[in-house]
């Protein structure tokens, strides 16, 4: 896949919330956008976790005052 092409499909993946366009992938395109959705999923995890873990704390330091 050439570079203009992957970013074009970088700025589809981030920008276009229609997933329309991801019936018109190729096989290889299409397994770049499930590891990009992965990664993403995985990413935005993480994060919940972190802000549940900083609630949590922050409710037990409210607890001990």
């Amino acid at each position: 896949m050439d570079e203009g092409r992957r970013k074009e499909l970088e700025k589809l993946f981030i920008m276009d919330l229609d997933d329309a366009w991801r019936t018109r992938l190729s096989p290889e395109e299409a397994l770049l956008i499930a590891l990009w959705d992965r990664q993403f999923a995985e990413a935005k995890l993480r994060l919940q976790q972190g802000e549940n873990r900083k609630a949590s704390q922050r409710a037990s330091t409210k607890e001990c005052e």
